[in-house]
């Protein structure tokens, strides 16, 4: 569902990520764990559109995503959740009456 491949970031001339991989299947929770600078929020901006990476693959079901802005990476997970098995929305609350 979601594989980046080859992932690099930089900040200037400070790596702040280099030749990143991973893989996450359908309905697999991943944790991402490190300590304090070790990237973790830049690979998840990076994911996400927040941050250009320099080099590498970012694919979401199959499809290149990385040149991608934000807002186009999120309407696509929107797109495909829905065509899923999983609804991207919740279903209506039910209100309780009270006697």
């Amino acid at each position: 569902m979601l594989k980046v491949s080859g992932l690099s970031v930089s900040y200037g001339g400070l790596h702040a990520l280099a030749d990143v991989s991973l893989e996450v299947g359908e309905g697999e929770f991943v944790t991402i764990v490190g300590p304090n600078g070790a990237g973790k929020t830049t690979l998840l901006k990076a994911i996400g559109g927040g941050v250009v990476p320099a080099g590498g693959r970012i694919e979401y079901r199959g499809e290149n995503i990385a040149g991608r802005p934000s807002r186009a990476r999120a309407t696509a997970a929107r797109r495909c959740s829905r065509r899923g098995t999983r609804s991207a929305r919740r279903p209506a609350p039910r209100h309780r009456r009270w006697p």
